[in-house]
């Protein structure tokens, strides 16, 4: 059996190689970050400037909670999470990218090792001689080869971790991807119940108007009222009518959007018989310096910026000298079973030195553009993270601001009600126009609807604060659904 060894003569070619490379090594420059000091050392400020009109409750509360969804307590919504998980297209594409994000590394890594290759070849030649078909002649023949770019100055490892930033990038995007979905989903659920409950106030007031018609049709019968009572109370029942049709139109738009999340036909129905829950308890901000870390978008973002940073030491390193071992052993033989056995291999060993002297200006040119690329992934990374300060203290000022608002309209729908049947006892007792009742029934509706639309506003605002601040909304679902996922296929 023939083993292939480097001769003496070999292993001195490249002893000598490798030694020049590691001179030129240390007498050329090392790869260079692109990311300023300021990206590097971002600091945050140690509270939220709208912190404090949340009250001391709130300043008192520490970390935020991993588990924001069970503050709802609402477990038809927690089945509607998981189903939307399970089912939902766009995150079931993210999953498949982050799959692909993962070969990626493996494949970066995978040119830092040896190659190794085997084939064999055969074939069959006649020729003529004055027209005279003469023997066939086989030719067999097998190789095996091998080739390895040393990594002398660390370019291909740099390749191999700017794949592993892309995949940390693209896992921190799904992370992303799977919290917007859930935050969403939440949305939906709850725009679909304030339609829903709007939309059943709206066909209570109609009622309520036919039944008022047909007091005032009675009264102008018996005299005691004008005509234009008559046609201002057909008129606000027409405007009602028209209002019902309005609001059912919203009901289905808000259930689609729904059915959409979670992967059903999006045909518009789905009903629920049931009122917004009321949620007084505070939101554990934690500290803003948190965000840096627990929001996916701007984890995402860093990655990307030290993906760039990796990409501009490729490019530096493209410009040194690349250094490759080839080695090959061949064979011939008339007769395939002969091959390999007739100790007539053929060995080759290569040892190629390329160094670039002059490309126009290619490499360092592409080295800049890879220095600009680090400049624009930095400024976006610095610009997600103000966004992400911005959204957070939106959120506060919000929720503070829509608090106060619904404790006043609270007491102001009681009033408006109050005023409402005093206006209708005392037109029916003559002591006022209907103009009085019709005002005053206007500003009960008002109320009720402006209640109802502040309950979904506070949910919705504190759906957004949950994921501006990058709380998880809770790992026991996102294993359900992996459970229930994994079973239904």
């Amino acid at each position: 059996m023939n083993v292939f060894k480097l001769n003496k003569s070999a292993q001195l070619k490249v002893s000598c190689v490798v030694s020049t490379l590691s001179l030129m090594l240390l007498l050329s420059a090392c790869a260079t970050s692109g990311i300023s000091p300021g990206a590097n050392a971002l600091k945050a400020p140690e509270a939220f400037a709208q912190q404090g009109e949340l009250g001391q409750a709130a300043r008192q509360l520490g970390i935020l909670t991993d588990q924001w969804l069970a503050d709802f307590a609402d477990e038809e919504l927690d089945d509607v999470v998981v189903s939307a998980l399970i089912n939902n297209y766009r995150l079931a594409e993210q999953t498949a990218r982050l799959e692909e994000s993962r070969q990626g590394v493996v494949i970066a890594g995978a040119d830092r090792y040896p190659s190794l290759s085997a084939g064999t070849s055969g074939n069959v030649r006649r020729t003529t001689i004055d027209g005279r078909l003469q023997s066939a002649t086989d030719n067999y023949g097998a190789d095996l080869g091998a080739s390895w770019e040393l990594d002398v100055w660390g370019k291909l490892r740099d390749v191999q971790k700017q794949a592993t930033m892309l995949f940390a990038a693209s896992e921190a995007s799904y992370i992303n991807q799977r919290l917007a979905l859930v935050s969403n989903t939440s949305s939906a659920w709850y725009q679909m119940i304030a339609d829903q409950q709007l939309l059943a106030l709206f066909n209570l007031r109609l009622r309520t108007l036919e039944q008022d018609v047909e007091i005032i049709n009675s009264r102008y019968r018996a005299g005691l009222n004008s005509a234009l009572d008559v046609y201002l109370a057909s008129n606000s029942l027409e405007q009602e009518r028209a209002r019902v049709a309005q609001q059912e139109q919203n009901v289905i738009q808000s259930v689609s959007i729904l059915q959409l999340l979670v992967a059903d036909y999006p045909d518009g129905h789905w009903l629920l018989e049931r009122e917004l829950p009321v949620i007084d308890e505070p939101i554990p901000l934690g500290i803003p310096s948190e965000l840096l870390i627990r929001r996916p978008d701007v984890q995402q973002s860093w990655f990307n910026l030290l993906s760039a940073d990796l990409s501009l030491a490729v490019a530096h390193k493209q410009r040194f000298p690349r250094l490759t071992i080839s080695a090959s052993l061949t064979d011939d033989a008339d007769h395939f079973s002969d091959l390999l056995a007739s100790g007539s291999l053929a060995r080759s060993l290569i040892v190629n030195l390329a160094l670039p002297l002059f490309q126009g200006g290619r490499l360092v040119s592409i080295e800049e553009q890879a220095r600009q690329r680090v400049i624009q992934a930095e400024q976006q990374y610095l610009n997600t993270v103000n966004n992400a300060f911005s959204e957070v203290e939106r959120a506060i000022s919000r929720q503070d601001r829509l608090n106060r608002r619904y404790n006043s309209f609270l007491i102001a729908e009681q009033n408006a009600a109050a005023a409402y049947e005093l206006s209708f006892e005392q037109y029916q007792s003559g002591l006022s126009d209907y103009q009085t009742v019709l005002e005053s029934q206007r500003r009960a509706f008002d109320s009720q609807s402006t209640v109802i639309d502040l309950r979904n506003q506070l949910l919705q605002n504190r759906i957004t604060l949950y994921q501006a601040l990058g709380g998880d909304f809770g790992e026991d679902l996102a294993e359900r659904a992996n459970l229930e996922g994994a079973q239904d296929e």
